[in-house]
C-alpha cells in the first residue's frame, strides 16, 4: 500500500513511493506536467503582500532535472509557487495556463489530485525565506515572525499560517521544525515559534 505523503510522521524514504497531491500546469518551455504541491491554496496579501491564489511546490518529489534548475549555489533557493496566472521560480515569473484549467475543469484553479510519485530528496531547509523576507521594502519576514509570535503549532505538527503538514518534514538537532512554505521555525516540543536570528546590524538598524 501507498502511503499518503500527507499523513506521515516522519520525512519520507528517498527512493520511496508516496501518494502526492499535484496541480497541472506548464513551466517555462516545458510541457504541461502534473506538478507536487504542499499546503492548502492560499494567498498572502496579509502579511507579504502576494494576493495570487497559489500553492507550494514540494521540491521533495521534484524531477531531477527541474531541481537542478532550480538550484542557486549549492542552496535550494528557489520559492515555487503553481497559482493564478503564474508560477513564480526564485523570483522569476514563469506563464502558468489557467485556461488549461477552464478547458479540463470548468475552474480556473483545480483542486489537487493524488498522483504516485517518487521521492529524491530531502526537504531542504528553507529558514532563510524569513530573513530574505525581512530585507525586503514591506519587510514581511519580519512581520510574519511578529504575528505569530504567540502562536503554537496545531495537533498533528500543522503550522498555524497556512495549514502545512510538518510531521513530514525533518526535525533538526534543536528540535526545531521549519515550515517549508515561508519559513516560519517552531519547536516540536514546545510548539512555540522560534524567531531566526538575523545580523546585528540588521537588528540594531
Amino acid at each position: 500500500m501507498i502511503e499518503d505523503v500527507r499523513t506521515l510522521t516522519a520525512p519520507p524514504e528517498i527512493g520511496r513511493y508516496y501518494l502526492v497531491p499535484a496541480v497541472f500546469g506548464e513551466w517555462d518551455s516545458n510541457s504541461a506536467r502534473w506538478w507536487p504541491v504542499m499546503g492548502p491554496l492560499h494567498e498572502d496579501v496579509e502579511i507579504v503582500g502576494f494576493d495570487t491564489r497559489h500553492y507550494h511546490i514540494d521540491p521533495r518529489f521534484l524531477a531531477e532535472n527541474i531541481w537542478r534548475r532550480s538550484l542557486w549555489g549549492n542552496e535550494f533557493r528557489a520559492a515555487w509557487h503553481v497559482g493564478g496566472d503564474s508560477i513564480r521560480v526564485g523570483g522569476s515569473p514563469v506563464q502558468f495556463a489557467p485556461d488549461d484549467f477552464r478547458h479540463l475543469y470548468g475552474t480556473e484553479m483545480m483542486q489537487p489530485a493524488m498522483m504516485r510519485m517518487l521521492c529524491k530528496r530531502v526537504m531542504p531547509d528553507r529558514s532563510w525565506m524569513i530573513l530574505q523576507g525581512s530585507r525586503t521594502a514591506s519587510g514581511w519576514g519580519a512581520k510574519m515572525e511578529g504575528a505569530y509570535a504567540d502562536a503554537k503549532l496545531k495537533p498533528g505538527m500543522i503550522c498555524p499560517h497556512r495549514g502545512a503538514p510538518l510531521a513530514s518534514c525533518p526535525v533538526g538537532p534543536d528540535r526545531t521544525v521549519v515550515c517549508p512554505l515561508h519559513g516560519l521555525r517552531w519547536h516540536v516540543d514546545t510548539g512555540e515559534m522560534i524567531p531566526q536570528r538575523r545580523p546585528v546590524q540588521e537588528d540594531a538598524a
